[in-house]
């Protein structure tokens, strides 16, 4: 195995062209799972990253549902040691767009600052909106990646009743194209990038009744409680759910592209839901206002 990236708790290390280990070791936690529908005991590091394997698996198999183009990286294998003293798991290996070698770090996506252009060592190299190449990605412009940013809020939001808190995008690819059965080599002009959506440590679940406590993990130690007991308070939880990571775009022409993925999964009708469609007729218009 080649090491290949540290992070707060854990390192990554290569194992093939299309799988990467992701290993850490083990401790106590005084903080719980921010959601029980997924896990319900975490007194441990561990048990905290199995909580966020089971939500990206859980992701990556019901987005295999949808029409969605942003594409979930699939985890294999958790395993916890015998001791107790570490823990692991396997994941697609996402590496950086062709022509960037940067360490193996990968570009994350800022939806609504123009101008970043920034790399952070041990994490990569946060780019505006404006200064993405899609010249070589399925996604292929600025409108369709807003549409499909809202379009997976919506169903986050509406289907699956997950607030997608403090999740990356990042654009890369896969040594293996499962959908075209090839293998990508870097040298081949055509090799096609995707956009990755990671990172999931901090994503929660809701149900739809005023009064719903939620949690939001601020950092490694703390978590928030929200009491959702107005539409507002619902609305302000999932648009934050957006913003955490600079996903919604400040652009009036993006914006919109967005809202109108937003709305795919999102009820329309009183008579629906009326909770579930005057929150989301709140998120809507913090999203105009912002």
């Amino acid at each position: 195995m080649k090491l290949i990236g540290e992070g707060t708790h854990g390192r990554i290390y290569k194992i093939s062209d299309m799988i990467v280990l992701k290993s850490f070791l083990n401790r106590s936690l005084n903080i719980d799972c921010i959601c029980s529908r997924i896990k319900t005991n975490c007194k441990s590091l561990c048990d905290h990253i199995h909580y966020e394997y089971l939500i990206q698996q859980l992701l990556y198999n019901s987005l295999l549902n949808i029409p969605c183009k942003i594409k979930i990286p699939k985890v294999y294998n958790f395993e916890l040691s015998n001791n107790n003293a570490e823990c692991n798991y396997e994941m697609d290996y996402i590496y950086p767009p062709k022509g960037i070698q940067n360490n193996n770090n990968l570009i994350q996506i800022d939806m609504c600052d123009d101008t970043r252009d920034e790399i952070v060592y041990g994490v990569g190299h946060f780019l505006s909106y404006t200064k993405l190449d899609l010249s070589q990605c399925r996604i292929t412009s600025l409108e369709e990646l807003a549409f499909e940013i809202g379009q997976l809020f919506s169903y986050l939001h509406y289907v699956m009743h997950i607030d997608g808190y403090d999740c990356e995008l990042v654009i890369g690819r896969l040594y293996y194209n499962k959908s075209a059965n090839t293998i990508n080599d870097s040298n081949d002009s055509n090799v096609m990038n995707d956009i990755f959506f990671i990172d999931f440590d901090k994503v929660s679940c809701f149900d739809f009744e005023l009064g719903y406590i939620a949690f939001r993990k601020i950092d490694e130690n703390t978590i928030e409680t929200k009491e959702l007991k107005t539409v507002k308070k619902f609305a302000w939880f999932l648009f934050n759910g957006i913003t955490g990571m600079s996903l919604l775009p400040r652009d009036n022409k993006l914006k919109n592209k967005f809202l109108e993925g937003y709305a795919k999964y999102a009820p329309h009708s009183e008579i629906y839901n009326s909770l579930e469609y005057n929150v989301y007729k709140s998120v809507v218009e913090l999203i105009l206002e912002y």
